[in-house]
């Protein structure tokens, strides 16, 4: 997988003599490091690899850049900001940085903000669309100003968008629909129609080109860490909340994602269901901890919203900017 990606980082991009800091996430089961360790390992093209991670203290990750020339950066989203917090408080700006490669979150206006400051000749592209179940799922498309458009793996994997409502096929271009994904080279645990929990709209369907458009409802992306819906509503269950529904909300605050509970019920116990989240989460628990997203907020509202044509209760809503 990482050899047949690798053919695809000039679209992403990537230039002979990039000396790149890696601050994908190490350990913990995480992939993302291993991966473009080894992806950028095998690239066609010369490259200078800084094996950085996420995880290491932003002190230690400037000091390196600097001291190696580094003109690329890949990494989340929220730990590249982190990162350009510090560029600003403590040098002012890494001009040198040419290119910003995320991967892993989606990248918001107030995020591009904060990045351009500190790296104001940097350009943003993605480094790759993919998924632990799903595999590569995507690739950047050469000469797109997009990041969220792909290119799909067509000789490894089958993508299909289908409507929300029928689950029937989208083949015309511009129309929202859930992505599936088929891969064609697992064999012990086969992937068939497998919902990789993003909304898509087909650029191109015969090239295999799509543009991404948020999450669906399978699943809610806050910063780094995904929550399954059905967990969450077992989590507010187990809290002992009375209720008649619950609805996730997604919102961007003081730039950072937050996950909101919107309960229908009358007000009852916050702490109860903040800590049964934390069980189902560990991670989120965590990254809310370090500040990388904002605590938890639980609404108790009379009634959650519907979808206006259906009329069917609305899962999963995203307030943050495409």
């Amino acid at each position: 997988m990482c050899r047949t990606y690798a053919e695809t980082l000039p679209a992403a991009g990537l230039r002979h003599g990039d000396r790149i800091a890696n601050l994908f996430a190490a350990g913990e089961l995480y992939s993302s490091f291993i991966f473009a360790l080894n992806s950028l390992q095998r690239s066609p093209i010369d490259l200078v690899q800084l094996p950085v991670t996420g995880s290491a203290p932003v002190e230690f990750t400037l000091t390196t850049m600097q001291d190696f020339d580094a003109n690329v950066v890949a990494g989340f989203p929220t730990t590249l900001c982190r990162l350009a917090a510090h560029v600003v408080a403590e040098t002012g700006a890494l001009p040198l940085v040419r290119l910003i490669l995320f991967s892993g979150e989606a990248l918001y206006d107030d995020q591009r903000a904060l990045l351009a400051e500190a790296f104001p000749n940097a350009e943003f592209r993605s480094f790759v669309y993919g998924s632990v179940d799903g595999g590569i799922i995507g690739t950047a498309v050469l000469g797109s100003d997009d990041p969220r458009v792909f290119r799909s793996f067509v000789d490894s994997s089958v993508p299909e968008i289908v409507d929300t409502e029928t689950g029937r096929p989208i083949t015309s271009p511009g129309r929202p629909g859930r992505l599936l994904q088929t891969d064609l080279t697992r064999r012990l645990q086969p992937m068939i129609r497998y919902p990789v929990g993003d909304l898509a709209e087909w650029v191109d369907r015969e090239d295999g080109i799509f543009r991404l458009l948020g999450r669906a409802d399978e699943g809610a992306r806050i910063g780094p860490v995904t929550l399954h819906l059905d967990h969450l509503r077992a989590a507010v269950d187990r809290a002992g909340v009375v209720h008649n529904g619950v609805q996730v909300v997604i919102r961007r605050v003081d730039a950072r994602d937050q996950l909101v509970l919107r309960i229908a019920g009358e007000v009852q116990d916050f702490e109860a269901v903040r800590a049964q989240v934390h069980v189902i989460s560990p991670r989120f628990e965590l990254q809310a901890g370090r500040g990388t997203v904002a605590p938890l907020e639980v609404e108790w509202v009379g009634a959650l919203e519907v979808n206006p044509r259906s009329g069917k209760t609305l899962r999963l809503i995203d307030e943050r900017p495409c």
